[in-house]
């Protein structure tokens, strides 16, 4: 029978209160599931169902009651070197990592450490060149911040380094290794593309895991520094590379992670 609009409004809130907060989750999990069956009926193809299982499978459902509004706009703020020559400062070598900002590295781009962790962030991020995005890049907002701040402290450096050094292999992130690798050509070497460098960028714990010759001391210094810099609500990430030699310049990268890559 039909119903007068007052009904339906009373209804509608009825069944709104009674599903939140317990039944919210079937309740839309079941809906996305009619609609992926109606959209299947129609021949359109769903190419990612994993989101209706992920929210399916959610126990607790948190959100933010303050209204807090943000740019979505990330910015790379500090790079940290393991190296006290860094800048010559060895009592804050002592204490840690030496931490700078990234107009801070300008004047250092000529010592080899310093260039080092610029060319890392240069070669390995998953950010695209966009001339109509804000910041010349497009991507993910902490990929595009790494580069972006990269550019900063690099200017004109950063792209040259690109171009010097073409990526010829990737190990995208995931949420499990928690790291993404690229593999790029050295096209400085007198027989080009017979050397590589071997990029890596994840969460701290997982890369310093993968690096050899930190000793214990630097690793202990290294990680309060990194526990510091988190304590500050910043999102902290850490690169090392390595030099991939006697492959040859036709040598093929396979594999999907570190267990089945065919080098090391």
């Amino acid at each position: 029978r039909k119903r007068c609009l007052a009904e339906v409004l009373e209804n509608a809130a009825t069944a709104f209160f009674a599903q939140v907060p317990e039944g919210l989750l079937p309740t839309v999990t079941v809906c996305l599931m009619i609609a992926s069956q109606q959209m299947a009926q129609r021949k359109v193809l769903v190419r990612k169902i994993d989101a209706i299982e992920t929210l399916g499978c959610v126990g607790v459902l948190c959100s933010d009651k303050t209204g807090t509004l943000t740019s979505g706009k990330m910015t790379a703020t500090d790079f940290a070197l393991p190296v006290p020559t860094a800048i010559g400062d060895e009592q804050a070598a002592e204490e840690g990592l030496l931490v700078l900002k990234p107009h801070g590295c300008a004047g250092s781009g000529e010592r080899e450490d310093v260039e080092a962790l610029l060319r890392c962030t240069a070669l390995n991020t998953a950010a695209k060149v966009d001339a109509g995005a804000p910041g010349g890049f497009s991507g993910s907002p902490t990929e595009v911040a790494i580069v972006v701040g990269c550019q900063e402290a690099w200017g004109g450096e950063a792209g040259r380094a690109r171009e010097a050094f073409p990526q010829v292999y990737e190990i995208p992130f995931n949420s499990a290794a928690k790291w993404m690798l690229t593999v790029h050509s050295d096209s400085r070497t007198s027989e080009a593309g017979s050397e590589y460098l071997a990029v890596l960028k994840g969460a701290p714990e997982r890369v310093m895991a993968l690096c050899s010759g930190m000793d214990a001391l630097l690793a202990a210094r290294a990680e309060a520094t990194l526990a510091e810099l988190m304590g500050q609500g910043k999102r902290v990430l850490c690169l090392a590379d390595k030099r991939l030699v006697g492959l040859g310049p036709s040598y093929r990268f396979e594999g999907s992670s570190s267990a089945d890559a065919n080098f090391d």
